[in-house]
């Protein structure tokens, strides 16, 4: 469901991006996925590490850096899901009112 969220969005947010994987002349569909999970976990990874990595003193994370790391990105997942959530709500009911629409419009 994520990914056909998203399949809507990245033309309202990157319409030219999409235009040009769509031009290319050996785009398999997948492609399009591919790109959005790819922008979808960097912009992740590029949010957490802002809010979350303070201190560059060592190579790994310390245990506060670590764990603000796990929660951020807990919090991108589920605040993902819920937007995709939400969109498929509205699209059902938008699906139901032009149906609803197009019955009242046969029987005139």
């Amino acid at each position: 469901m994520l990914i056909y969220f998203l399949t809507l969005l990245l033309p309202l947010f990157l319409p030219d991006v999409v235009f040009l994987i769509l031009q290319h002349p050996f785009h398999p569909p997948f492609n399009i996925f591919m790109f959005m999970n790819l922008s979808m976990y960097n912009t992740l990874v590029s949010r957490c590490f802002d809010v979350c990595v303070t201190s560059f003193r060592s190579k790994t994370l310390d245990k506060s850096e670590s764990s603000c790391a796990e929660q951020c990105a807990a919090r991108y997942v589920k605040m993902t899901q819920r937007v995709g959530l939400r969109f498929a709500e509205h699209q059902a009911m938008e699906q139901k009112r032009a149906e609803e629409a197009a019955a009242k419009a046969g029987n005139r």
